[in-house]
């Protein structure tokens, strides 16, 4: 008999990819969406789609019913609202109203999806990993900020139902709608002339992150975080090997990050008055680090492995010169 999954965000870039693994693998999926949203995929008959707010108790209550596991992928990613109530209504208070509705319903396990950001970053040689949270002043991030006191309110909470955190670093795959890796790809495809920090990423493939959701069910500690985190790379060096797979000639100059740094400050100033810019101090910030992590944790206890990063770049930027050709 088939497992049910409650899968919430499944029209977004990660959620669609967890979406496909999870029909793959024959589990019954009832999927949380928002109005007018659309899907990967749309027929299949082991998919029910709700649609609904994450913060409507009856909706939570009908969506759970009958569900053994919860994978809890939707959030507020925006990085340029300067209202920190707006992230804590999407990604704490929803957590929390979605978390009491699987206590309601007796689901077995429910997998939080997070954000590397919430877990100090380090370097090649020393790299980030789960047992040192977020420096305070990574917390001014709004985005950072609401997914670490979500991640806060679930640990405080896990007696209720078993939670299993996951935190992914930069996402990079195919279907992108277009706010993580496909954004980069389409920067590289409509200019030659590319601004780039010097800061870097620790990059992992989207399929990955939903084998890693789906092992979550049976698999790691409970009440444990698990960084996602496969290889880390600065961005000079990613956007070289993307332009050469797209064919692109690129002119890369490096800004300064003193530059940086005072267009974040612009942009806090800016804040000051409500103004919703993603640029900030703290996310200029967190763009020059190198944001190296490691993610051994979650392949000793979660057994899995991560899919070799060049074949990922380039079944995914594959991917998206198909969809840029169908377009045209």
């Amino acid at each position: 008999m088939s497992q049910t999954v409650v899968l919430t965000g499944a029209n977004g870039f990660l959620g669609g990819n967890i979406l496909l693994s999870l029909l793959e693998k024959g589990f019954k999926v009832k999927a949380s969406v928002r109005k007018n949203a659309h899907l990967i995929i749309e027929n299949h008959p082991k998919l029910t789609v709700f649609t609904g707010a994450l913060n409507d108790t009856l909706f939570l209550n009908e969506l759970c019913s009958g569900a053994d596991y919860i994978i809890h992928a939707a959030a507020l990613t925006r990085q340029n609202i300067a209202d920190y109530s707006v992230y804590e209504k999407a990604n704490v208070n929803a957590t929390k109203a979605l978390y009491e509705a699987a206590f309601n319903a007796s689901v077995k396990r429910f997998i939080f999806i997070s954000s590397a950001n919430t877990i100090d970053s380090g370097t090649i040689e020393n790299p980030g990993t789960e047992i040192k949270d977020a420096l305070p002043w990574a917390l001014k991030s709004h985005y950072v900020r609401s997914k670490a006191e979500a991640e806060k309110a679930l640990l405080s909470a896990t007696n209720k139902v078993p939670v299993i955190i996951l935190n992914p670093g930069f996402i990079i795959g195919c279907n992108d709608t277009g706010k993580s890796s496909g954004q980069l790809f389409e920067r590289i495809y409509n200019s030659k002339l590319q601004l780039v920090p010097k800061g870097g990423k620790t990059f992992v493939f989207a399929g990955d992150v939903a084998e890693a959701a789906i092992l979550a069910f049976t698999h790691g500690k409970i009440g444990s975080r698990y960084l996602l985190a496969d290889r880390p790379m600065s961005l000079k060096n990613v956007y070289k090997m993307s332009a050469k797979l797209m064919h692109k000639k690129l002119i890369i100059i490096q800004i300064w990050s003193f530059l940086v740094r005072s267009t974040g400050l612009f942009g806090s100033l800016l804040r000051l008055f409500y103004v919703n810019t993603s640029i900030s101090d703290v996310n200029m910030k967190l763009l020059l680090r190198q944001n190296v992590y490691s993610g051994e944790k979650a392949t000793s206890e979660l057994f899995f492995k991560y899919t070799d990063f060049e074949e990922v770049l380039k079944m995914s930027i594959a991917d998206f010169l198909l969809k840029k050709n169908k377009n045209v």
